[in-house]
């Protein structure tokens, strides 16, 4: 298997954040990186790759490669994908799916180039034990992900169990919401460090102030997640993983009462944010109430708004009225604050009505949003 010949693995992120990946997996312990589309493929042991499933705020997926190859036909993936030393990761009575993407390659069907790899897995695991593991397309522990682009097929094991935006927090939510990793890395391009308080001007589902708190608490990323797929790794080892988690934790702190505050307009948002952070230790210090912006009277430190827009709003005259009113509150009730609006329309930051010192291009998921940091002098 490739990643175990040569202790490589590849950690997936959002476009534009690769850099920003690459600076928090070497604050990790990880010393060789390469950044790469969508990624940064890096060296590490066992125990550091385990640190990096755990703790990376940023990363969305982090896989082991498997095998990777020239492909130009699903007869020559189905063979290569049966090569591979399956029952060195399966057990008989796990359950595992394959996820596929493929673009400009001659292999032109997703599904089928998955349904290829699956029927391989199967048919090796058969041969091996006489019976092959269940599907599981929804929760499997052992998710393996095949990209074909340009002819060139990577087969992984993603060792994380799926998305590591999905932290376990948040049990509600309102339409659209912010993942998790967005929010962290809106935060880690703040800078903000817990020094000051920090308000969150439209809570949603709370993920900003969920962020913000692990951050300051130390809690680890993967804290409430379960690592099950971790253990299918031929290296894993319980006690090296107890080792890696007692760690990471060391370091936790309590939340104060005074540093985290959120208002929100819809209460029903404010309930949704309060159940997701009482889901933290120590979330319940995390004050958030239901107020409308016009009436908001100001805070300091530093603001952050993701306010809502397209689906989560009735129309474009509410987002362009919302967008107003938050630049006129920002320009006379919060002097001497550092304000970042992020807005998944390039086109509304201009309705902000103030001067941005900068403004960094974030996607979040499809949209091509704009984070803008505008300082209350």
């Amino acid at each position: 298997m490739k990643y175990r010949e040569e202790s490589r693995y590849f950690a997936q992120v959002a476009r534009n954040l690769e850099p920003m990946l690459e600076t928090e997996l070497r604050e990790l312990g990880v010393k060789d990186t390469r950044l790469a589309y969508r990624g940064v493929a890096f060296e590490a042991d066992v125990t550091t790759m385990m640190r990096v499933v755990y703790e990376s705020r940023i990363a969305s997926r982090v896989l082991a490669p498997l095998d990777t190859f020239a492909c130009h036909n699903t007869d020559y993936l189905y063979r290569r994908a049966k090569g591979i030393a399956w029952e060195e990761i399966m057990t008989p009575d796990c359950t595992f799916a394959v996820f596929s993407n493929v673009s400009d390659s001659a292999i032109k069907h997703s599904k089928f180039a998955a349904l290829r790899v699956k029927d391989a897995i199967a048919d090796r695991l058969t041969k091996v034990w006489g019976k092959r593991p269940d599907v599981d397309k929804d929760y499997p522990l052992v998710p393996i992900h095949v990209y074909i682009h340009r002819n060139h097929c990577e087969i992984h094991f993603d060792v994380g169990g799926g998305p590591l935006h999905k932290r376990g927090y948040r049990r509600e939510s309102v339409s659209a919401p912010m993942q998790e990793t967005m929010a962290a890395a809106i935060l880690r391009h703040t800078g903000w460090n817990g020094s000051e308080p920090l308000t969150d001007l439209c809570v949603g589902s709370g993920t900003i102030l969920a962020e913000a708190m692990m951050l300051y608490c130390n809690l680890p990323a993967g804290y409430l997640r379960y690592h099950d797929s971790m253990a299918f790794l031929p290296e894993y080892s319980e006690s090296t993983w107890m080792k890696m988690v007692e760690h990471a934790e060391e370091d936790m702190r309590e939340l104060p009462e005074d540093l985290l505050f959120g208002i929100d307009i819809n209460p029903r948002a404010v309930d949704f944010a309060r159940r997701n952070l009482n889901e933290l230790p120590g979330g319940r210090n995390v004050r958030i109430w239901s107020e409308d912006l016009r009436e908001f009277e100001g805070a300091s430190g530093t603001i952050i708004a993701n306010p809502p827009y397209g689906i989560r709003m009735e129309s474009d005259a509410h987002v362009e009225n919302l967008m107003r009113e938050m630049g006129d509150m920002l320009k006379h009730k919060c002097v001497g604050c550092n304000a970042y609006v992020y807005v998944g329309d390039k086109e509304l930051v201009k309705k902000i009505g103030l001067r941005a010192k900068w403004k960094k291009q974030m996607f979040n998921g499809a949209l091509d949003g704009r984070l803008v940091y505008l300082p209350m002098y």
